[in-house]
């Protein structure tokens, strides 16, 4: 039944809004409210007023609230249409906002991503949603749709739009490629890994550390994520998301250049 509704509300166009309403619901509760201060507590470390940020998957633009809660100016970049509609209603007349509907990855082009009933999980990775498929990790989460949306690269978005403080990338085992289209080091960034397909984070660790002297670190284990006292280096790192069992709860990375 709910699969019917929700084919029935993206023919009448009624999904978007009714999932951008859902969202921003969540995202003003007082206890997300509480989450989000916590949050903001955390990035403030990596920006400052003025700086310039890339949110990499930006799905429905709560990262991007939090950085220009901040002061930073944010270049959001999502290729969903259900997405990048929310995030044009939102933010299309903030001056601070810049949106580029694409994905991000290795070389310009074009790539088929595999959309689900939830968002935020659509991926460009089949092998991704493999994995959480045979995990069970989202289980009410379908995928049964493809689409080709464009890609550009990290690159060709610093050429564009100058150089970031700040990269967060939340693109569901597509970090690695993502990564691999930056041939240069930024002051910092965040990236999701998902212990089930730990390879993609272990790549992106890798590349990254190929552009400079980088630390990594993996947060505490609290819905904020606040970072550990210790920044390690690439090789530690890898060991330690190599130890982690596949049900442990999906997470974010930071990573810090030595510029």
């Amino acid at each position: 039944m709910r699969r019917h509704l929700v084919a029935l509300a993206k023919r009448t166009g009624l999904y978007g809004p009714a999932k951008a309403i859902q969202e921003r619901l969540i995202y003003h509760r007082p206890r997300t409210a509480r989450q989000r201060r916590q949050i903001m507590r955390v990035y403030a470390q990596f920006m400052k007023d003025g700086d310039l940020c890339f949110d990499v998957g930006a799905h429905f633009g709560t990262r991007t609230d939090v950085f220009l809660r901040l002061g930073a100016s944010v270049v959001a970049i999502e290729p969903q249409d259900v997405c990048i509609a929310t995030l044009r209603r939102t933010y299309g007349r903030n001056q601070r906002v810049t949106l580029v509907q694409a994905a991000l990855g290795e070389q310009e082009g074009q790539q088929e991503m595999t959309l689900s009933n939830a968002p935020a999980v659509s991926s460009l990775s089949p092998s991704w949603i493999d994995a959480v498929k045979a995990s069970g990790r989202f289980p009410k989460c379908e995928w049964t749709e493809t689409v080709t949306v464009p890609v550009t690269t990290l690159d060709a978005l610093i050429a564009r739009y100058g150089q970031p403080a700040f990269i967060k990338v939340d693109v569901e085992g597509f970090e690695d490629r993502v990564f691999a289209g930056l041939s240069q080091p930024v002051p910092a960034i965040s990236f999701e890994y998902t212990p089930e397909f730990i390879s993609a984070a272990i790549g992106s660790i890798r590349h990254l550390a190929t552009l400079g002297r980088v630390r990594f670190n993996r947060p505490v284990d609290e819905p904020a994520g606040r970072p550990r006292p210790q920044w390690i280096d690439a090789d530690a790192m890898c060991n330690v998301l190599s130890a982690l069992p596949p049900d442990t709860a999906v997470d974010d990375l930071y990573a810090r250049f030595e510029l």
